[in-house]
């Protein structure tokens, strides 16, 4: 069940000045299918406020990802202030570490 998000948001858009650049940790990655039987080297951002995971359509397609249902999502961006409804696929996929166990271990 997902959390509806707080109306009373505030934006600071002095963060960053134009021109400025913003610095995001990314870190590469290995992740497999829950068979185990696909893996796919991939780059991953690292967002520690994010509530969600994400991957694009391209990886769930390469793993040959069974979804699992799918979930409204009630989003707010940088580059919008209006509510978004977006409708998204559920599904799951390993992380592997390096040394190639997927966490976390079932």
């Amino acid at each position: 069940m997902t959390e509806p998000l707080s109306t009373s948001l505030t934006f600071n858009d002095s963060l960053l000045a134009t021109g400025e650049q913003a610095l995001v940790q990314t870190a590469t990655a290995e992740v497999q299918d829950l068979n185990k039987s696909k893996k796919q080297t991939i780059r991953l951002l690292w967002d520690t406020r994010s509530q969600r995971t994400y991957i694009t359509e391209d990886l769930a397609k390469k793993l040959q990802l069974e979804v699992k249902g799918s979930e409204t999502l009630s989003v707010f961006t940088i580059s919008n202030s209006k509510l978004q409804q977006l409708q998204t696929s559920v599904t799951e996929l390993s992380l592997l570490t390096k040394e190639g166990s997927s966490l976390p271990e079932n």
